[in-house]
């Protein structure tokens, strides 16, 4: 039956896998110190266009402070601004503010964290892998999860086993449903060579139970160090300083960049401060202006871009310095055999203070970024390169409302939807005129959002499947001549999408009066960068309906079960595991952890 002037709201939830077209522009948030220590300014770079100073202030963290970029399951863009008390307290945390940074006007956060509810305090880094997010720390060595969902960030599970006061978490990394953590162990930090101990690598599952431990060949590494570790595919890298950081101006001999490969838990040492000595000749592109018996820094992090591009960090005190490598991955590889390489030092800061370094890439654009000083400047300026290091852009302490933090900076993750507008979404019927009266965008989660179970919510969803699905968008639509029984379609234009591995696109609805959600196809054109959907009898689901386009897929491997890939940590019994890490720990903290090796045996 025909209704003349019906009008029917539908409202969208767009794709959360769906994912900006790359483009030249970077966009990061970084920390600033008006004065002394403390991270009390934040800003930030939108895009090719100079910093935005101070968009938050008097924030009071000191220079342990820590940004770090991250997204939801749903692919909501987040940043975590963590803020160091410096308070010894075993029972809280930093303080955690959390944005949506391209949603927000900055007055209030998202969602904050205080420090009774966040029990990592110095927090070194951040993973997230599906709902969750996963913060280490050094002060307690504690490895803690909170749950994105709804943006609630509760923390469910907890590591801290490991708290004797000579353990340290200085890095976290995701893979595959799997969490890696690297610990360092020194039996007395401030005095001689600080009797650092191998750095361990330890694998968590996704409750954060403890699968396997290995170690790796360097000693310590500055988490405090944006870029101290990188994760490139199944690899991830590491550069250690290789004990007690050097105040002379003489560098760790042992000071390396070992890469583990996540899939065999093996680990190589790709290159040293002692191999880069005796394998390279005294020449320009290697050591710059010193000879190799004069060279004065450690490795303190390590870049690896999608091209296969690598450029390592290195920073001395006295003089104070911080160098840039660039080589590859094929021959940093080959580091310790090759005489000759791609290697190249294309940049040097020469300052007259110590400068925290650290580096991010933005693979979207090929930016680099790098903290230096080329001044007096305590505590360095940001520079960036979009050229592979041949030329630099500075912005100082004037640009940026304070000296750098360097330890206060990541390359923002844009939000997996795709900027919407009134001209983008059409809809049409071969029965007659459709016309669409107005567009609005919202911020609503989609109920279809977070769940662990779809196939009660969705017809044809086996348990086996899951839906990535996102937020609204309320369409107006004027459909007086078209008949109940026709079919309506939708097509997006302007639209990029990513889907995961084997998923597909879907439009769901429900029914008049149903409880469950109907499935729909839904086709994406790469080339013309649209998604078209077609929904009948559309008398079955509007008067007023709601449509969610979202990507039905396979579910992420369980990390937990005994059959996932990796499980058993390369061949090695998780249960030996265990016993082996325990083997490190003094005997007065054993105890800690008998109830975690009885519950993963």
């Amino acid at each position: 039956m025909k209704i003349v002037n019906k009008r029917i709201t539908i409202l969208f939830a767009l794709l959360m896998s769906i994912v900006f077209a790359s483009s030249a522009n970077a966009d990061l948030l970084y920390g600033a110190m008006s004065g002394g220590w403390t991270t009390d300014q934040v800003g930030m770079i939108i895009g090719n266009n100079p910093p935005t100073k101070s968009i938050l202030t008097n924030l009071g963290g000191t220079s342990g402070a820590r940004i770090s970029a991250f997204r939801t399951e749903t692919g909501g863009s987040r940043v975590a601004i963590c803020q160091y008390s410096n308070v010894n307290n075993p029972n809280g945390g930093d303080d955690v503010l959390i944005y949506d940074p391209y949603n927000t006007d900055w007055k209030k956060p998202l969602k904050e964290l205080p420090m009774d509810k966040n029990p990592v305090s110095n927090v070194r880094g951040m993973a997230y892998a599906g709902k969750y997010l996963y913060a280490c720390g050094y002060d307690f060595a504690t490895v803690a999860r909170f749950d994105t969902t709804n943006d609630a960030y509760t923390n469910d599970k907890t590591f801290n086993q490991l708290n004797d006061g000579k353990y340290h978490a200085e890095a976290i990394a995701a893979y595959k449903g799997y969490i890696y953590a690297v610990i360092t162990h020194a039996a007395n930090p401030w005095g001689g060579d600080g009797g650092y101990s191998k750095n361990k690598l330890v694998k968590f599952d996704a409750d954060l139970n403890i699968v396997t431990s290995m170690d790796l060949n360097g000693k310590n590494i500055d988490g405090g160090t944006v870029g101290a570790v990188a994760l490139k595919d199944n690899k991830l890298y590491i550069a250690s300083i290789g004990g007690a950081q050097s105040y002379s101006g003489v560098p760790n001999p042992g000071s390396n960049i070992d890469v583990v490969n996540l899939d065999t838990m093996e680990v190589k040492e790709l290159i040293s401060v002692k191999t880069l000595k005796d394998q390279y000749s005294d020449d320009e592109d290697m050591f710059g202006e010193w000879s190799k018996e004069a060279y004065p820094c450690d490795f303190k992090g390590v870049v690896v871009t999608p091209a296969g591009d690598v450029y390592i960090i290195a920073n001395g005190w006295n003089p104070n310095i911080t160098a840039v490598f660039k080589t590859t991955e094929a021959d940093l590889e080959n580091a310790k055999t090759n005489a000759k390489t791609t290697w190249k030092m294309v940049k040097v800061f020469y300052f007259d203070a110590y400068v925290f370094p650290g580096a991010a890439y933005d693979a979207a654009s090929g930016i680099l970024y790098v903290c230096g000083a080329e001044t007096g400047e305590y505590n360095g300026s940001l520079y960036k390169s979009a050229d592979g290091g041949a030329s630099w852009t500075r912005y100082d302490s004037a640009a940026l409302g304070g000296a750098f933090s360097a330890v206060a900076f990541d390359v923002l993750l844009k939000p997996t939807t795709s900027v919407i507008t009134s001209q983008d979404v059409t809809v049409h019927s071969d029965a007659g005129s459709v016309t669409m009266s107005g567009i609005e965008v919202s911020s609503d989660i989609s109920e279809l959002s977070g769940k662990d179970d779809y196939s009660s919510l969705v017809n044809g969803v086996a348990g086996t499947q899951t839906i990535y699905a996102g937020r609204s968008i309320i369409v107006n639509i004027n459909h007086s001549a078209v008949p109940d029984s026709a079919p309506v379609t939708f097509t997006i234009a302007n639209f990029s999408m990513e889907l995961h591995s084997g998923g597909a696109p879907k439009a769901f609805i429900k029914k008049h009066g149903a409880g469950k959600f109907d499935m729909f196809n839904a086709t994406y054109d790469a080339a013309a960068k649209t998604l078209t959907f077609t929904i009948s009898p559309i008398g079955d689901y509007f008067s007023e309906g709601k449509i969610i386009v979202g990507e039905l897929a396979d579910k992420p491997v369980d990390p937990t079960s005994p059959t996932s890939e990796g499980a058993s940590g390369g061949g090695c019994n998780g249960g030996v595991a265990v016993l082996a890490l325990i083997a490190a720990i003094p005997l007065l903290y054993r105890k800690k952890m008998k109830s975690r090796k009885e519950s993963i045996r």
